[in-house]
């Protein structure tokens, strides 16, 4: 390395550095490989879960006024 100031060197040594000056060059300037974009799949069933869960809620919130406004007695008044 001290030898590249002007002073002769082996011309195995010159390829050597050159390479090497290459590859960080390149590693340097290099683009980042993108990243492949995530699967939607569970991004997807998670909505779906979620809405399954506000539509079977409201079921159970219906289901349950349903039943308090359901009498045991006939609508004419009598007795059961």
């Amino acid at each position: 390395m001290r030898r590249l100031a002007g002073q002769p060197g082996s011309l195995d040594e010159l390829l050597r550095v050159e390479g090497c000056a290459k590859r960080a060059i390149a590693a340097v300037v290099a683009e980042r490989p993108v990243k492949p974009a995530r699967a939607g799949g569970l991004a997807l069933a998670r909505l779906r879960w979620a809405g399954e869960a506000e539509r079977a809620k409201k079921a159970a919130e219906n289901a349950r006024e349903a039943s308090a406004t359901h009498t045991t007695e006939p609508p004419d008044g009598r007795a059961a």
